[in-house]
């Protein structure tokens, strides 16, 4: 048994299959049931229920409807089923879900975790202990997932609060920054005389998007200035391409550790920046978490994107495939362009490039007081004295961060 599109992380016995579980959702389960849907041995898809099963005609009817279609995306030819808690809970849950999933995949494996031990379902001769065996604490294959970054939190909650968007007084001191960052931007546009020169612009936010990972490869972070920035560079297209393609080429060289690190560097963004800012980088977390088969984390980032802005087609085509179920490897060859050859076939900047960004500084300097403003625009010096108001938009617009021929 393998992992989603990870030949290297093999579970070759019951002990390193179980062990591996948590990882591959993201958290340990608790009074939970998993089904992994598997192709030709390799995990696919995975669904999860909590116990107990309070309304079994329900799992018959909805549950069923989505373990197939789950099944039927995936190419699924089997699965296995975990059920986690004491015995007196899962096994009747094991009982009543796996005639229903085994008339249209086979049964792989029927297992129960509870207190650190597992115990197999099956013929008497895979028959377990009364007390179950140990889950082995040091197996292979947690080794190798935690080396793929599959990281498995305490629980679901811990897992979700991992990606939540920050708050508190930490919030407060982030969205400051992001409205003197759009001020500072708009300020330094005007003196380069956006409307005649793109160049500029371009040039610093390739800049700064190119040289973001650095801190985080460092064990760093951006502060809150330069993060603001980051989220501003990729409302801009080619370069929220360029941070795609620099994951996709990651991911199809194996680079684990870079893909990581794109990983680690667009989830802090995306929970750092002002909420007017957040789509890009949401989008940027959503293909680095599904690239790692953190697909929980993936379906929150894009959705919180497409929930900042619905209309975001960059993620809507993402979604797109999720809901396909496209396998990582695929995603990662649709994405693979070298860098340079998207700086080559977008070397001449176009002004509907420049609009996103333009939008998202107005739905951010829209978001605090003219008082506010003022007085956030005292600490700006770049931008011109007596200066108020924000770039007029330039003539040409197009949907969000979507380019034309």
């Amino acid at each position: 048994m393998a992992l989603p599109d990870s030949p290297r992380i093999h579970a070759s016995t019951p002990g390193d299959f179980v062990a591996v579980v948590p990882h591959i959702l993201g958290y340990q389960p608790h009074h939970e049931i998993v089904i992994i849907f598997a192709r030709r041995g390799l995990a696919v898809a995975t669904l999860t229920t909590a116990l107990p099963v309070e309304d079994p005609h329900e799992w018959n009817t909805v549950g069923i409807s989505e373990a197939r279609k789950a099944a039927t995306q995936s190419g699924a030819d089997g699965f296995f089923l975990i059920g986690y808690g004491p015995g007196d809970m899962v096994t009747p849950a094991v009982d009543l879900l796996t005639a229903p999933l085994a008339a249209f995949c086979d049964v792989w494996g029927l297992f129960r975790v509870f207190d650190g031990r597992y115990h197999l379902y099956g013929p008497p001769e895979s028959a377990t202990p009364p007390d179950g065996i140990p889950i082995p604490v040091n197996a292979a294959t947690v080794t190798a997932a935690v080396y793929e970054g599959l990281t498995a939190h305490a629980s679901r909650d811990d897992m979700m609060a991992a990606v939540q968007p920050i708050s508190g007084s930490e919030r407060h001191a982030s969205d400051y920054h992001a409205l003197a960052a759009c001020l500072t931007l708009v300020g330094d546009m005007r003196a380069h005389g956006y409307s005649r020169n793109l160049t500029p612009t371009m040039s610093r936010a390739r800049q700064r998007v190119s040289a973001a990972a650095a801190p985080y490869r460092a064990r760093g972070r951006l502060d809150d200035d330069d993060l603001a920035h980051v989220a501003l560079a990729v409302h801009i297209p080619p370069v929220c391409g360029e941070a795609v393609a620099r994951m996709g080429v990651a991911a199809s060289r194996g680079a684990h550790d870079e893909l990581i690190t794109q990983a680690t560097l667009w989830l802090d963004v995306m929970r750092r920046c002002h909420r007017q800012l957040a789509a890009p980088p949401a989008f940027l977390c959503a293909v680095a978490a599904y690239l790692q088969s953190h697909t929980r984390h993936a379906t929150f980032a894009v959705n919180y994107a497409l929930d900042v802005q619905p209309t975001f087609t960059y993620a809507l085509w993402l979604k797109r495939q999720m809901d396909h179920m496209m396998p990582p490897p695929e995603l990662a060859a649709k994405i693979t362009t070298p860098v340079a050859d998207l700086r080559d076939r977008y070397a001449v900047p176009r002004p509907e490039w420049i609009q996103p960004m333009l939008t998202a500084i107005e739905n951010v300097c829209g978001a605090f007081p003219m008082n506010v403003q003022l007085d956030v625009l005292r600490l700006v010096p770049t931008f011109p004295s007596g200066t108020r108001e924000l770039l007029p938009p330039p003539t040409v617009r197009c949907s969000p961060l979507e380019t034309r021929a």
